[in-house]
């Protein structure tokens, strides 16, 4: 499978979504900065973007299976936003003392 590295959404409107476990979820009807939207047996997807694994030109693959999709829950995403966060942890806790500032020197 070819990957695109970037595509634009232009790129991605109306080409299939497949989960990651080879379900077709519909095509792309709809998409803004957070969003795909596609609609597979007259219901409504909406679908995070940061859920797409890649896009092969033909595709849009998810990082969800099918019934992640269609209960709209994303594991994944929420370990995402915990490593983050543990990382900004990390760097607080390892970060060297800010300097003093001039209003707090005597």
């Amino acid at each position: 499978m070819k990957q695109l590295k970037m595509w634009n959404d232009n790129d991605i409107l109306k080409k299939d979504v497949k989960s990651c476990d080879n379900h077709d979820l519909g095509p792309v009807k709809e998409l803004d900065s957070n969003l795909i939207v596609s609609e597979k047996g007259g219901r409504r997807l909406q679908i995070p973007r940061d859920s797409i694994a890649t896009f092969d030109g033909d595709k849009v693959w998810l990082r969800a299976t099918e019934a992640e999709v269609m209960m709209g829950m994303y594991p994944f995403l929420q370990e995402d936003e915990n490593k983050l966060e543990e990382r900004r942890l990390d760097t607080i806790e390892t970060a060297p003392p800010a300097p003093p500032s001039p209003s707090s020197v005597p």
